[in-house]
C-alpha cells in the first residue's frame, strides 16, 4: 500500500511539475504539539519556484472496542465512566514558495483535522446469588474541523540535489510543528 502510494504521489509530481528533471522529491517524519507523530512528502520544483506538500498527523489506533456480555436488562447496573485518551488527527494539502538561490521555502496548506475522545465505560451488573459480572466498552467522540496552516522549510544544502531539511510550523488545529526530512 505504501509503495502504491508512494508510485502515485511520484507519478503524479512529473505530470504535474512536466517532464523535467529538476524536481526534488523528500520523505520526512516529525512531531506536532498536538496530534504527535506526523510525517509528510514534500515535491519541489528548483528551476520554477514553487512546490507542493502533503503531511499526515496524529497517526494513532484509537477506534470503538467492546468486551463482556451487557446484562443491563436483567440486574441492577452501576456505570463508571472515564476520559481517556485524546488524539488529534489531520491530513494537510499545500503549497510552497521557493526563495531564489537559498535553501528557504515559505508555505502554506489547508486540510481536514479531527479531535478524538476515548470514553471508557465500565459497567458492573449486581446480582444476588452469582455475584458480579463485568462489562466494558471503549467509545470514540469526534470533532471535526477544517485545518490551516504556514510554515517555513529549510533545506540544509540547497546547491545539492539531495540533501536533509527541516519543515517547522503552525496550524489552527495541532498547534506547532516541526518535520526533519531527506530530499532526493
Amino acid at each position: 500500500m505504501r509503495k502504491a502510494l508512494f508510485l502515485t504521489i511520484f507519478l503524479g509530481s512529473k505530470f504535474a511539475f512536466g517532464q523535467e528533471s529538476n524536481i526534488n522529491m523528500s520523505v520526512g517524519a516529525g512531531y506536532a504539539q498536538e496530534g504527535g507523530i506526523n510525517a509528510g512528502v514534500t515535491m519541489k520544483d528548483q528551476k520554477r519556484g514553487y512546490g507542493m506538500y502533503f503531511h499526515c498527523r496524529g497517526i494513532t489506533g484509537i477506534g470503538d472496542y467492546s468486551s463482556g456480555i451487557d446484562f443491563s436488562d436483567i440486574s441492577n447496573t452501576s456505570t463508571n465512566i472515564t476520559q481517556g485518551d485524546t488524539g488529534y488527527l489531520g491530513i494537510v494539502f499545500g503549497g510552497l514558495y521557493l526563495v531564489k538561490n537559498t535553501g528557504l521555502s515559505l508555505g502554506g496548506g489547508v486540510g481536514y483535522g479531527a479531535k478524538v475522545t476515548e470514553y471508557h465505560y465500565v459497567k458492573t451488573h449486581h446480582f444476588q446469588y452469582i455475584g458480579n459480572k463485568y462489562s466494558f466498552s471503549t467509545i470514540v467522540d469526534r470533532t471535526e474541523k477544517m485545518t490551516f496552516e504556514g510554515m517555513i522549510d529549510y533545506k540544509i544544502n540547497h546547491k545539492s540535489k539531495s540533501s536533509i531539511g527541516l519543515q517547522l510550523g503552525y496550524s489552527s488545529f495541532h498547534k506547532a510543528f516541526g518535520l526533519l526530512y531527506y530530499e532526493f
